[in-house]
């Protein structure tokens, strides 16, 4: 007798994990219960059941390779219709997003050169400035108390930030507030600017997680960036490439990624 399916979360988990249960035949017997209620339910604004057939057959092909999988590995997920996608409608529940389905990015793309402009250069100096002055006054009563436990780094960092003039500060937050439209002006024509993560590989050392400098404008303006694996060094420590967009533009940065990540190809782990 054939052995019934799990149908608890936990139980599935469970069961793609140990082997016992494949990716494919848990997608099919969901969508037989998808078919099976629907009617009654209406839960689904579109179902590509092709697409989650041959998605959950691609996990189990990595899972027979020996691959890194995660927690989740090979278990179907629906997403709510407000979320965009690359291969389905996002029509939100309304008339109005009717047919609605961002396209993916592909022949449009277009792949310039940039730099940023000299004003920026000052740009490390007032994040710097704004950073101390406000992380010195955040934690000076802390270090009043327990300035003995405290690292020595972290004490030269509050006593540099104590030292920081407030008209200093303040200067620091109009130039901020200058970078901001600036930076705006940087995506006029382009969707996400791309630069390496920071000057090399990730740091072997534990200590330490590598130089920010690279997404300390990104920060200083409140600009969304990721980084994304691109290969391995010769120790096999990852080298990334780095993703800026405008604020506001998750959504349209995460999407360059995903065709980024594609484009790539890198699939290669740390080691």
């Amino acid at each position: 007798m054939k052995s019934a399916l799990p149908e608890d979360l936990r139980g599935a988990v469970q069961a793609l994990s140990d082997g016992t249960l494949a990716a494919r035949a848990y997608c099919e017997s969901r969508l037989a219960r998808i078919r099976s209620t629907e009617s009654r339910i209406n839960a689904w604004a579109a179902l590509d059941e092709a697409r989650a057939l041959a998605l959950a057959e691609a996990r189990d092909a990595e899972r027979g390779r020996g691959g890194r999988t995660g927690a989740l590995h090979g278990v179907p997920v629906g997403a709510k219709d407000i979320f965009d996608t690359d291969d389905l409608p996002t029509e939100m529940g309304s008339p109005a997003f009717a047919g609605n389905q961002p396209g993916k990015m592909g022949a449009g793309t277009v792949l310039e050169r940039t730099g940023l402009p000299d004003s920026f250069d000052d740009a490390h100096l007032v994040h710097r400035t704004i950073m101390l002055y406000e992380g010195a006054r955040e934690h000076a009563p802390r270090q009043a108390q327990h300035r003995r436990v405290m690292s020595a780094a972290l004490n030269a960092a509050i006593d540099e930030g104590l030292a920081i003039p407030h008209d200093d500060y303040r200067s620091a937050l109009a130039r901020r507030a200058a970078f901001v439209e600036l930076a705006l002006d940087l995506f006029d024509d382009c969707d996400a600017i791309a630069s390496l993560p920071a000057p090399g590989a990730a740091p072997a050392r534990l200590d330490i997680t590598g130089d920010p400098s690279f997404c300390t404008l990104w920060t200083l303006v409140g600009f969304p960036a990721l980084t994304i694996p691109t290969g391995l060094s010769d120790g096999g420590l990852p080298y990334g490439m780095q993703l800026a967009g405008p604020a506001g533009g998750d959504d349209r940065l995460l999407r360059v990624a995903s065709w980024c990540e594609a484009v790539i190809g890198f699939k290669g782990s740390p080691g």
